[in-house]
C-alpha cells in the first residue's frame, strides 16, 4: 500500500505517550456511554450521565444524557462578579516530582517553589493550578484558588489523580528556568524497539516515536508500515489486491480472506489506495477459521466509510454461529443508538461495551477495540470513547471459530454499506499511542496535542503541518498528556509584549468554504471579560473567535464576524452563573452552512442560543483570506479583550462541520 504520510508518521511502541490520559475521575457504571465532563461547570456529578471533575475527578455516567443537578440551563443575561486580582500571601507547590511552572510575570520556577504572591499578579515560584482531570485541592490549613487561580493563604496541591506527566523526581530547572519533565518519565526500549525523543517530530516508518517531546519504548521487533509485525499480528488486510476475490494477508501469516459479493474501489477511493467496496447486497469478506487461536488479548482496527448505517449492521462478527460470537456493530438500535462491541458465549445474553454516539456518513473514520485483563476499550479516530472494565475475556475461549465475517453478522441483519480499508487484528491490546498512529488524520483536520516539554514549537499532528509557536507561555500537564499554560492574569488591558499565547500559521481557515469545527480542552485559572479561547482574523478587522465572557455574562460564545456583522452562538452560565476554575472543560464551536453552534462538554445543554441559524447572508470562513492573526488564547493585535489565563489542550481545527455525535466523542474524558 502506498502511504506517503508514513514519511511523517509511523507506529510507535508500547509505553509511548501520544494521547495518554493524565489523572481523572473514576468510572461509575459507564457502560460504554459517553462520559463527558460536567456540563456547565458543576463541581459535583449529577445523576443520569453527568460527570464532574472534582478532586480525583469522579466520573459518573450512564447511557443516559446529562442529568439533573448539574446541567447548565440556558438563559440570557446572567450576572457575575468581576474577577479580582490574586490575593497576596498565596504559596503554591506541586505534588511530588511535579514541576512548578510560574514565577513573577510567568517565568518558570523551581520544583515545589513556595514564596509569597505579588499583589495583583503572579506568585513568585507559584504555579497555576494544574490538576489533571481534577479540582484544585488545598492543603491542610489553606484555601482553594481565588478567581484568578492563585492561592489565598494556603498551598495548592495537584489533585488526587493528577498529573502523571511528571516522573517521580522529574527534572526541573532552578528558579527562573524551565521545567522539563518528560511526560510519564522515560521508558527504555526493549530489544528490537527503536526509540526517538525527537521533540515534536513525526515518526518515520520503522518504529520511531511521534510523541512530541517524550521518550518512549517500542515493542520487540519494532514498528512497521501500518502496524506491528511479528508474533502479535493475527492478520492485516490492506485491500490493495484490486482484482479477483482473494484478500491478501500482508502480515505474512497466510490468513487470506475472500470477497463475497463485495468489490474493489478505484485506486484513490480507499483511505490509503484501494479499499473493499460493500455496495452490493450481501457484500462481505470471509475470514479463515480459528482466527483467535492462542490469543489471550485482542485488538481490531479498521478505517470505515459508511454510505448507510442500518440498524445492527456489523463491521465484523467472529464466532461459531448465533450462540457464540464476538461482534462490533455500528448501530445498536438503542435509544440513542451507538457503536457496540458484544461478546456472546453459549447462547447467553451478550456482554457489551457501547456508546450513545455514532459515526457520520460519507466520512472516513477510524475505529478500534481492545480486549485485555484491563477490560474492553473502544476508540474513534485514535481517541478513547468508551470502556468496560468488567468485560474481560480471552478471545481464544471462543474456540475454533468457523463463521468469521467482515461486514456481516451471524444473524440476518443488514450488511455493512460503504468501504472498509486497513482491517487489522492483533493478539495483543495495542496501546493508545499505537492506535492513535494507525488513526493518523492525514489532512482531515489539524490537531495540536501540546505534548512538547521544551522549545517553542507546537506541532500539528497531521499532514497539514501547521506548526504553531508558543509565545512566552510554558508547557504543563494537560487533560491528555501535555498542555500549554498561558499565564495572563491582567484581565482587560492593552496588548503587551509579555502576553502568552500560541501563534498559528496564516490562513488557518482559508479552505473552509463549507463550514468549520474548532474544539479544545480548556482549564481556566480565572475568567475575564471577553477572554479569548481562540481568534482567527484578518487585516480588515474580521474574525472568528470563541470567548468565555461577554459583559457581565459568563458564557461559551462563538463569534462569527466574516463581514461587518458579528453573529453569535452562545451558552450562558446561569446555574451556576460562573465557570468553575480549576477543572477541565471541553469546548467546541461549529459552523455548518448558515448555522452556528456552541458545545460545552459535548452538549448544547438545551440552550436555545447555543444554535443560531442566520437568515441574512453570512460570508463563509474562507472569505477571511490568508488570515495573519491566528491565536490560541489571544484576541486581535490591537484589541484590549482579555487573554486566556489557564491551560489549553487538544486544540483541533477542521474545515468540516463535525456532527453532534462527533463532538460528544471528542468530549469524552476517560476515567483514570
Amino acid at each position: 500500500m502506498s502511504r506517503p504520510w508514513l514519511a511523517r508518521v509511523g507506529l510507535i511502541g508500547i509505553g509511548s505517550l501520544f494521547l495518554m490520559l493524565s489523572g481523572c475521575g473514576s468510572d461509575s457504571d459507564c457502560k460504554g456511554s459517553s462520559c463527558a465532563a460536567g456540563v456547565g461547570g458543576a463541581t459535583v456529578a449529577a445523576t443520569a450521565g453527568q460527570s464532574s471533575i472534582a478532586t480525583g475527578g469522579v466520573a459518573s455516567s450512564s447511557s443516559g444524557g446529562t442529568g439533573a443537578g448539574g446541567a447548565t440551563a440556558a438563559a440570557t443575561g446572567g450576572t457575575t462578579n468581576e474577577v479580582t486580582s490574586p490575593s497576596s500571601g498565596g504559596a503554591s507547590s506541586s505534588a511530588a516530582g511535579g514541576a512548578t511552572l510560574e514565577t513573577t510575570g510567568g517565568a518558570p520556577g523551581s520544583t515545589g517553589g513556595s514564596t509569597a504572591g505579588a499583589t495583583g499578579g503572579a506568585a513568585t515560584g507559584g504555579a497555576l493550578p494544574i490538576a489533571t482531570g481534577g479540582s484544585i485541592s488545598p492543603a491542610a490549613g489553606g484555601t482553594g484558588p481565588d478567581s484568578s487561580g492563585m492561592s489565598t493563604g494556603g498551598t495548592i496541591a495537584i489533585a488526587t489523580g493528577g498529573a502523571d506527566a511528571t516522573a517521580t523526581g522529574g527534572a526541573s530547572s532552578s528558579t527562573g528556568g524551565s521545567a522539563t519533565n518528560t511526560t510519564g518519565g522515560t521508558a527504555a526500549a526493549p530489544t528490537g524497539g527503536a526509540t526517538s525523543s525527537n521533540t515534536g517530530g513525526s515518526p518515520s516508518s520503522g518504529g520511531t516515536d511521534a510523541n512530541t517531546g517524550g521518550t518512549t519504548d517500542s515493542s520487540a521487533g519494532g514498528a512497521s508500515t501500518g502496524g506491528q509485525t511479528g508474533s502479535d499480528v493475527i492478520l492485516k488486510y490492506d485491500f490493495e489486491d484490486g482484482t479477483g476475490t482473494v484478500v491478501t494477508d500482508t502480515s505474512g501469516n497466510g490468513m487470506n480472506g475472500t470477497l463475497v459479493d463485495a468489490d474493489w474501489t478505484a485506486n484513490t477511493d480507499g483511505r490509503n489506495g484501494i479499499a473493499a467496496d460493500f455496495a452490493n447486497a450481501d457484500s462481505a469478506v470471509a475470514l479463515p477459521n480459528d482466527v483467535f487461536a492462542g490469543a489471550s488479548e485482542l485488538t481490531v482496527t479498521a478505517w470505515v466509510f459508511m454510505t448507510d448505517n442500518q440498524q445492527w449492521n456489523h463491521l465484523f462478527d467472529i464466532g461459531t454461529g448465533t450462540d457464540t460470537d464476538l461482534y462490533f456493530t455500528l448501530n445498536n438500535a438503542s435509544t440513542p443508538p451507538g457503536l457496540e462491541l458484544g461478546l456472546r458465549l453459549n447462547g447467553n445474553a451478550p456482554q457489551t461495551l457501547f456508546t450513545t454516539t455514532m459515526l457520520p456518513l460519507n466520512v472516513w473514520k477510524h475505529v478500534a477495540i481492545t480486549l485485555s485483563s484491563k477490560g474492553a476499550f473502544m476508540y474513534v479516530d485514535g481517541r478513547e470513547v468508551a470502556r468496560e472494565a468488567g468485560l474481560v475475556i480471552s478471545p481464544s475461549s471462543l474456540g475454533v471459530t468457523t463463521s468469521n465475517w467482515i461486514g456481516k453478522s451471524q444473524f440476518p441483519y443488514p450488511e455493512f454499506s460503504g468501504r472498509i480499508d486497513e482491517f487489522y487484528m492483533y493478539k495483543r491490546a495495542l496501546t493508545k499511542s499505537e492506535i492513535a498512529m494507525l488513526a493518523w488524520p492525514k489532512m482531515d483536520y489539524s490537531i495540536w496535542h501540546f505534548d512538547e516539554t521544551s522549545g517553542t514549537v507546537a506541532h500539528d499532528s497531521s499532514d497539514n503541518a501547521r506548526d504553531g509557536t508558543l509565545v512566552n507561555g510554558t508547557w504543563a500537564a494537560g487533560a491528555f498528556g501535555g498542555a500549554v499554560q498561558l499565564y495572563n492574569p491582567s484581565g482587560v488591558s492593552a496588548p503587551s509584549a509579555s502576553d502568552q499565547y500560541v501563534q498559528l500559521p496564516n490562513g488557518i481557515l482559508k479552505n473552509c468554504s463549507q463550514g468549520y469545527t474548532v474544539a479544545a480542552w480548556i482549564y481556566l485559572a480565572a475568567v475575564f471579560n471577553h477572554q479569548r479561547i481562540f481568534n482567527f482574523g484578518n487585516d480588515a478587522g474580521n474574525f472568528i473567535a470563541a470567548r468565555t465572557k461577554g459583559g457581565y455574562t459568563e458564557q461559551l460564545a462563538l463569534v462569527n464576524r466574516t463581514d461587518a456583522t458579528e453573529r453569535y452562538a452562545n451558552i450562558n452560565f446561569t446555574n451556576p452563573k460562573t465557570w468553575t476554575t480549576g477543572i477541565w472543560y471541553h469546548v467546541a464551536t461549529v459552523r455548518n452552512g448558515q448555522t452556528l453552534i456552541a458545545y460545552l462538554n459535548g452538549s448544547t445543554t438545551g440552550a436555545a442560543s447555543a444554535t443560531n441559524t442566520v437568515t441574512d447572508p453570512m460570508p463563509t470562513a474562507d472569505t477571511l483570506g490568508d488570515t495573519p492573526y491566528n491565536y490560541v488564547g489571544k484576541a486581535m493585535p490591537t484589541a484590549t479583550d482579555s487573554r486566556m489565563h489557564g491551560l489549553v489542550d487538544e486544540f483541533l481545527v477542521s474545515c468540516r462541520p463535525f456532527t453532534a455525535d462527533e463532538i460528544a466523542q471528542l468530549a469524552y474524558l476517560p476515567p483514570s
